[in-house]
């Protein structure tokens, strides 16, 4: 069943708010700011250097943004 039949049938649970959807395209545009605030503050240098302390591994952004 689609999203649109199950609003047809007026399931409870998958009509969706609007506010829903602009609260996640909100909360991307937060971390895609705060990705590039943060390879804009630091160098490579002392990325090289604070690697183990990075607070988003690759892993996890490479997955986001596909």
């Amino acid at each position: 069943m689609t999203m649109g039949q199950a609003e047809a049938h007026g399931v409870d649970g998958v009509r969706v708010p609007k506010f829903s959807f602009y609260k996640a395209s909100e909360h991307f545009s937060c971390h895609e700011m705060a990705l590039e605030c943060y390879n804009e503050s630091m160098s490579l240098s002392s990325l090289s250097r604070h690697r183990s302390h990075h607070w988003i591994p690759s892993r996890y952004v490479d997955s986001f943004f596909s």
